[in-house]
């Protein structure tokens, strides 16, 4: 359930309703944690726009400059002000420009203008190549969130500027709300990428909160264990399976292979003769933690994790099932471009106007179409 505003609920007596009859069929192990999604692309847009409506007079008046009213996508308008900021620099605009029906920014008003610009293109930066992730699955979100949060603690305490440090410090207090009530499911995303894993998860909690992110990391195994245990008992698997660990290096991951025929079929000449090769022990450990002490594995940047855990189902069984249905929690509605609108759009009535079952046809038919 992903809600678009990241605020307060407009409608908690549904939501307490659904969860508790959720929890009442067994299938809410993480409470709130993992049951209330907000939408990152909005979270980064209302960022934006708070920065915005702190000039909000000083881009009315560049704006009027260029006979343009504001600007849908957040980018471009950042793009129109950079633009002008760069001819102020330039004399470009001078007494000649003031009307009565537009006012030149006075130089103090420029330079706000260009310390908001600097920000907002950091975020951009960052936003952007989250966003042109393929596919945007809900494990790269962890990874460009911690980066965006690391350049706006970079400008807030390198930044010179008294009023760039204030926006900063208004937009990571947004940020930090939003991480602090998302980071159960992103931290969870990311230990089921094989490229990052659980230690993934601790470099983070450790770096942002000492000493006390080893308990946040102990919160998030946990909730990793009851997820797991709730589709061990809905999708047992057989009972003989049995898992191999090895030593391999830290950043490749060995596939085991299974020895080759012999006279003697018996498990334990089997697992003998793994032994003997591979120099491991055979034990009766859940595919869970099997995957959990494997090393982390180099992937490719066109590297797609669903595809990696669809091809994973032999020797993850049961956690193949539970990462490709967690993997594909849309953790922002908005996605590409859309993640930059700063204004809501009026819904298509050609949509509105059809029944539901059709209109649910042709958004997934569209939202399909664009993947491919």
């Amino acid at each position: 359930m992903t809600n678009a505003d990241h605020g307060d609920c407009p409608c908690p007596e549904l939501i307490e309703f659904v969860k508790t009859h959720i929890q009442e069929k067994k299938r809410l192990e993480v409470s709130r944690q993992l049951f209330q999604v907000y939408c990152c692309g909005e979270m980064i847009s209302l960022m934006v726009q708070d920065a915005f409506d702190k000039i909000k007079d000083s881009i009315d008046k560049v704006l009027n400059l260029y006979s343009t009213k504001s600007l849908p996508l957040w980018y471009l308008t950042n793009s129109k002000l950079k633009h002008a900021v760069e001819l102020w620099y330039e004399g470009e605009f001078s007494s000649k420009y003031v009307t009565e029906s537009n006012e030149v920014p006075s130089p103090e008003e420029w330079e706000k203008v260009e310390g908001v610009c600097k920000i907002v293109d950091s975020i951009y930066e960052v936003s952007s190549a989250l966003f042109e992730s393929k596919p945007l699955t809900a494990n790269v979100f962890l990874y460009h969130l911690h980066e965006l949060r690391d350049v706006l603690t970079q400008i807030s305490t390198t930044d010179s500027d008294s009023f760039s440090r204030t926006i900063v410090e208004g937009m990571l207090k947004r940020f930090d709300k939003y991480w602090n009530d998302m980071f159960m499911l992103l931290a969870i995303a990311s230990a089921l990428d094989p490229r990052l894993k659980l230690k993934y998860v601790e470099f983070v909690s450790t770096r942002l909160n000492g000493t006390e992110g080893s308990l946040q990391v102990a919160d998030v195994l946990g909730a990793i264990h009851k997820l797991y245990d709730d589709y061990l008992i809905r999708f047992p698997i057989k009972e003989n399976f049995m898992c191999y660990s090895s030593c391999s290096g830290p950043d490749t991951e060995m596939e085991v292979s299974p020895p080759k025929q012999v006279k003697h079929t018996l498990n334990v000449l089997q697992d003998y003769h793994m032994f003997i090769k591979l120099g491991i022990k055979p034990t009766k450990k859940s595919d869970l933690d099997c995957y959990l002490e494997e090393p982390v594995i180099n992937g490719s940047p066109d590297f797609d994790v669903l595809t990696w855990w669809s091809t994973a189902d032999a020797k993850y069984p049961t956690l193949s099932r539970m990462a490709q249905d967690f993997l594909a929690i849309p953790v922002s509605l908005a996605t590409s471009c859309e993640a930059f609108y700063t204004k809501l759009r009026p819904a298509d009535e050609s949509l509105v106007s059809l029944k539901p079952d059709l209109m649910n046809a042709l958004v997934c038919t569209r939202s399909w179409s664009s993947k491919h």
